[in-house]
This record gives structure tokens, sequence and C-alpha cells, in this order.
């Protein structure tokens, strides 16, 4: 269920791993809908991809984070 933390729960783990093996940065290629989540948890815009996939045109967004 949307709102109930557990996306924030697996994300703060995931960042806590990279960070224990001395990893500088995060990426991830996000949707228009998890964008925003990607946003508050401190990335930032690399550049929006556009292409098309079995003939429907869509996007994503790059995204990095420092963990410096």
């Amino acid at each position: 269920m949307v709102g109930t933390g557990v996306g924030s729960a697996l994300y703060d783990r995931l960042e806590r791993a990279a960070q224990d093996m001395a990893l500088s940065r995060l990426f991830v290629e996000a949707s228009e809908v998890a964008k925003g989540f990607f946003v508050h948890k401190g990335f930032r815009l690399v550049h929006r991809q556009d292409f098309v996939r079995h003939g429907v045109p869509i996007h994503t967004y790059v995204m990095d984070k420092s963990l410096a």
C-alpha cells in the first residue's frame, strides 16, 4: 500500500548497505511516479531519457546521489 513506509524502509537499508561497502554514489532510472520518492531521498536529476518500447513512447529519469 502507498504511504505505509515500506519503500522508505527498504531504501534506507539499501543506502546503509551501500555505505558499509564504501560506495560513493548511487544511481537510479526512475519512473515518473518514482521520481518524487527519489528526490525526497536526496537524489538529483541528471537527465530525462525518452525512448520507445514496443511502439509506445515512454521516459525515465536518470538520477544520482552522492554518499560522501
